[in-house]
């Protein structure tokens, strides 16, 4: 029987036909030389070098008036090179949640307590600091490229007062209920 199996197992029930097919083709265990041969067959290319890390510049929308209170107008957001986690890369959501901050600081920022998962080069972190929230933590994956670039970005863009209130974190799983922040 094709397509239902075969009947020739011991205990009379159908046995399906993969099975079966599977266990008469029982490879041999591949020895070295098999696997060198695997290897002359379909090389892997040289894995190129990553690329430098890049700067953007981030123009903060500050209304007239708000004064130097607000932190810096320009904030330069080093990204690591490319990077698997996308670190590398200053996302449109990022910039978009950090000019919602920006418009609504007193509500949102203003003597809160901030944190941001999976912050990438810390952009909304590195403007609610700015908007005078009492504490951020900025994690991201244990990866310490991405963490020593937020870190970077920290001393690069707060004034002293906002670096005391900022925190970087290696947050190993963010939905791990034991992982402590």
């Amino acid at each position: 029987m094709l397509a239902g199996g075969n009947d020739d197992d011991d205990l009379g029930a159908k046995q399906p036909l993969f099975l079966s097919i599977q266990q008469s083709m029982d490879p041999a265990p591949l020895d070295d030389a098999a696997l060198d041969s695997l290897e002359l067959m379909f090389p892997e290319p040289e894995r190129p070098k990553s690329p430098p890390p890049t700067v953007q510049r981030y123009e903060r929308d500050i209304p007239p008036g708000s004064g130097q209170s607000r932190g810096n107008r320009t904030l330069e957001i080093r990204l690591v090179g490319q990077h698997p986690l996308w670190g590398h890369h200053l996302w449109n959501a990022g910039k978009t949640l950090a000019a919602y901050l920006d418009t609504h600081c007193d509500q949102i920022c203003k003597d809160k307590r901030i944190l941001e998962l999976g912050a990438g080069g810390g952009l909304p972190s590195l403007v609610a600091a700015s908007n005078q929230a009492s504490e951020v933590i900025i994690t991201d994956y244990p990866d310490p490229a991405l963490v020593d670039n937020l870190r970077l970005n920290v001393q690069a863009n707060l004034t002293e007062e906002t670096k005391q209130k900022t925190t970087v974190k290696a947050s190993f799983s963010h939905g791990d209920r034991n992982s402590k922040i």
